[in-house]
């Protein structure tokens, strides 16, 4: 972690290259210490400088060590020096993009957003919106509103909502594949390819997903922690699905179908829950209180 720039040039050159020939067992035993140093110095130096540190933690990631360059970038948002900050999410937003929310931490990098939306650096501020908008082409939108949305301002809400709408087109597919990816890619191709001739080389730098006819299909499950809803049906809940009066029953029930939405809801007691539902859809007189869960 030399301050000095040419020094810390060098480091990064000989760590790049060190990485581009060592093996996952041999780059895990550096990769924490290496991550936290390049966020810490690297990050929030000169552009050039940032820019080979951000290289070694995408070669970090391709040696399968995601979780320790993500934990260094996650403690880089909380740096007192602003530069280091924003260093520290413009490196977490490139390395999304170039691995995809599989091989990134989606949710890890997701729960540490909230506290960047307060920022008093705009650029923090504008990188950790556009972070978002990116994980919600992998995690899906829906998701992104429900884990996020409560926690934000209107006008901040309004932001990301603007760019969810300006977001490419189309399913989001990895620009670089893990060595691990790559090896399987590479041979998933030579059995496709045996008995024709052909075969097609895979690299780890330049395989990606568009090798493949077909982008991968968003799935919010996949990316989603389980939630557990039934603490917050809450005894006012079930006594409004009792109620007389149908508007307090369709309430009820909006806010059941609301918290029920969520991609992926944890293992419980939930005989309570569809007792209910199917004696209101099959009972309930009033069309509007029937009609929500038919």
């Amino acid at each position: 972690a030399d301050s000095n720039a040419a020094a810390l040039d060098k480091a990064l050159e000989a760590l790049q290259a060190f990485l581009e020939k060592a093996s996952g067992t041999a780059a895990g035993r550096i990769a924490g210490t290496c991550s936290s140093n390049i966020v810490a110095k690297g990050l929030g130096a000169r552009p050039s400088t940032a820019a080979k540190g951000v290289d070694c933690l995408m070669a970090l990631l391709e040696v399968e060590q995601a979780d320790k360059v993500t934990g260094a970038l996650v403690e880089g948002y909380g740096n007192k020096v602003p530069k280091v900050v924003v260093g520290a999410l413009d490196a977490t937003l490139q390395l999304i993009r170039a691995f995809g929310g599989r091989v990134m931490p989606a949710q890890q990098i997701l729960k540490a957003m909230p506290p960047l939306f307060e920022s008093k650096d705009a650029k923090a501020r504008d990188k950790a919106k556009e972070i978002v908008a990116e994980l919600a082409r992998w995690m899906g939108p829906e998701l992104i509103r429900a884990s996020l949305f409560e926690k934000m301002r209107d006008a901040q809400k309004e932001d990301v909502e603007k760019l969810l709408q300006e977001a490419p087109a189309g399913r989001p597919k990895p620009e670089r594949l893990t060595r691990k990816a790559a090896a399987n890619a590479a041979e998933a191709t030579d059995a496709g390819d045996e008995g024709s001739g052909a075969g097609v080389a895979v690299t780890t730098a330049g395989a990606s997903a568009a090798a493949a006819e077909e982008p991968e299909k968003v799935d919010s499950y996949e990316f989603a922690e389980p939630k557990d809803i039934i603490p917050q049906l809450t005894k006012e809940f079930w006594s409004a699905l009792e109620s007389a009066k149908w508007s307090e029953r369709k309430a009820a029930l909006t806010t059941l179908k609301e918290l029920a939405s969520y991609p992926k809801l944890a293992n419980g007691d939930y005989a309570d829950v569809n007792r209910e539902i199917k004696k209101i859809t099959t009972k309930d007189s009033n069309v509007q209180v029937g009609s929500l869960f038919v």
